[in-house]
C-alpha cells in the first residue's frame, strides 16, 4: 500500500497518541507531545498514512540554541 505524508488535524490527535504511546511503550512521549501543543511549541506536526490508517507521526517543536531559533524533532514514532 501506498502512504502518504500530511499535516495533522485535531481528529488526529488520539491516534497520534495511540501511535505514540505503542512505539515508546508508555504514555511519556504522547503526554510530551500535548504539552508541547497545548504551550505553543509545535511547529509541524506530520502523520504517514496508509488508506485510511494513520501509521506514524513526527513532530517538529520550537527552541532556541544559544538565542538561536530552531527546530527540534521530537518524537518520530512508527506504528
Amino acid at each position: 500500500m501506498c502512504v502518504t505524508i500530511r499535516s495533522e488535524t485535531t481528529t488526529d490527535f488520539y491516534a497520534i497518541r495511540e501511535i505514540d504511546a505503542a512505539a515508546f511503550r508508555n504514555d511519556a512521549e504522547a503526554d510530551l507531545v500535548d504539552q508541547l501543543r497545548e504551550e505553543g511549541y509545535a511547529r509541524l506536526s506530520l502523520v504517514a498514512m496508509e488508506g485510511e490508517q494513520l501509521v506514524g507521526h513526527i513532530h517538529f517543536n520550537a527552541i532556541h540554541i544559544d538565542g538561536t531559533p530552531a527546530l527540534t524533532m521530537a518524537p518520530t514514532a512508527p506504528a
